[in-house]
């Protein structure tokens, strides 16, 4: 092996020493850059009236010492359509299929949907889940620094903020609809209409930092 092949070996050994220590260390809370308290998301807007329900959710347990902050409403417009709209300011996300799945729900990956905010489109990922009579229809995604990233490309920036202690704005939107399996069209179209009216209700630089640029 030669000087020039062995070179990068210390590197790579270092950067698995950081990933493993990442992994295997007691966690502290994450801190971010607390975009999430800068937001101006509307409580009202078009035909939408919300009403806050983050409170029902404890962040202080040590099981979230992953999350900085949430953004958690319940809207519904004027035909009683209903839906579950959730903002986490958090670290090393985690994927809701594995969550809900280990919560006994039986998930299925429904592909990418498109949604469309503003000038900006973005895909989101689209999952059904049920338990007994209980079936919701979730999109998700992440917006990493105004950049909708994949898991990979999430891991790869959450790597390298703990490598340059660096605080970043990481948020996982979601949107809950309850939906039987024959209603996801409608799901998606219910989905679709409150994303393009919130979009229209927000600043350009909200609008970024939950839908990308």
């Amino acid at each position: 092996m030669s000087f020039e092949t062995r070179r990068p070996l210390p590197i790579l050994a270092l950067l698995l020493a950081i990933m493993g220590a990442a992994f295997l260390l007691p966690k502290p809370r994450y801190a971010s850059l607390d975009i999430l308290a800068e937001l101006d998301i509307p409580m009202a807007f078009a035909d939408w009236k919300g009403r806050e329900v983050a409170g029902e959710l404890n962040l202080k347990d040590d099981r979230y010492n992953f999350v900085n902050d949430v953004c958690a409403r319940i809207y519904q417009n004027s035909k009683g359509e209903q839906l579950l709209f959730l903002v986490l300011d958090a670290g090393n996300f985690h994927n809701p299929k594995v969550c809900y799945t280990s919560s006994g729900f039986v998930v299925k990956d429904l592909g990418n949907k498109q949604f469309e905010a503003g000038d900006t489109s973005f895909e989101a990922q689209a999952l059904s889940m049920q338990r007994q009579s209980y079936e919701v229809l979730l999109f998700y995604w992440l917006c990493i620094d105004r950049k909708i990233k994949s898991w990979t490309g999430q891991k790869v920036s959450e790597l390298w903020a703990s490598l340059t202690n660096r605080k970043k704005a990481g948020l996982m939107v979601r949107l809950e609809i309850l939906a039987k399996e024959r209603q996801q069209e409608q799901g998606y179209a219910l989905g679709r209409r409150f994303i393009g009216d919130l979009s229209k209700s927000i600043s350009t630089e909200d609008r970024e930092y939950l839908f990308g640029t």
